[in-house]
This record gives C-alpha cells, sequence and structure tokens, in this order.
C-alpha cells in the first residue's frame, strides 16, 4: 500500500485517514479519526497536520457546535479519493489472492474474532468503551 501511495505523497496511514475523513466529510472531528483508527490524539495530530499543509484537508468550525474543529477534504484530497479507493481495494484483493469465497468469509470472522478479544469492535472498526478508553 505505502508503494502505491507514495507517488501521491502519502502514506499507508494518511491514505487510509484520508480516504475515511473523504467518506465522512463535513462530519468528521479528530476524535472520530482517534476512534475508528485507535490511535492516540498526538498521532492523529500530527497525521492531520502533515495533510493539512500537504492540501489534502482543512480544519474548519463544525457549523453544528462552533466549540469543534470539524476535518474537511479539499478539492486535491476528492481528486485522489478514487485513485486511493482503487489502491486499498488492490491491496486487499492482493491479500486475498488464491482464497475461496468460503476461506475469506472464513478468516474475515476470524480476524473479527480476534480483534474482539482484544477489545475493537469489528463491525463499528473502534474500540469498545469498556474494554479501552478510547
Amino acid at each position: 500500500m505505502n508503494q502505491r501511495v507514495t507517488e501521491l505523497g502519502l502514506t499507508s496511514a494518511q491514505s487510509h485517514i484520508l480516504h475515511y475523513i473523504c467518506r465522512n466529510s463535513g462530519s468528521v472531528h479528530q476524535k472520530d479519526v482517534e476512534r475508528k483508527f485507535d490511535l492516540t490524539h498526538a498521532t492523529v495530530s500530527g497525521i492531520i497536520d502533515r495533510l493539512e499543509s500537504k492540501g489534502f484537508l482543512r480544519r474548519a468550525r463544525d457549523r453544528a457546535d462552533g466549540r469543534l474543529i470539524a476535518l474537511c477534504a479539499t478539492d486535491k484530497a476528492l481528486e485522489y479519493e478514487d485513485t486511493v479507493h482503487k489502491y486499498i481495494l488492490e491491496s486487499e484483493a492482493q491479500m486475498l489472492r488464491g482464497f475461496t469465497e468460503e476461506e475469506e468469509a472464513a478468516l474475515r470472522g476470524y480476524l473479527g474474532r480476534m480483534l474482539e478479544n482484544l477489545g475493537f469492535d469489528p463491525q463499528q472498526n473502534c474500540c469498545k468503551k469498556e474494554a479501552h478508553p478510547c
């Protein structure tokens, strides 16, 4: 994934976060990103700073709650979104190459159960509140 997104000036982590923001633009706050990817405030802050300096996103006051800062995808980010999404799908397809549908379903089930054992909710792609202080 890193090899593919390097040509866009992104890292794998930046591309996944940018993809998430593009898909939810206007309603994403830093705390949402921290929860979604189970990253610390400092880590997400750094990634957001870099994405902003590269022109992929901007911060704006939330319209519903002026105390919050929304993360908004720029036109540049939206131009890259289809390519980033394509790279994500290609990476997933590469990892699953040679698996039957049944094996893929079983693998996803096993991985989901492993995440639950670690305190994550695979359906929400976030840590469970009672298991880990997000």
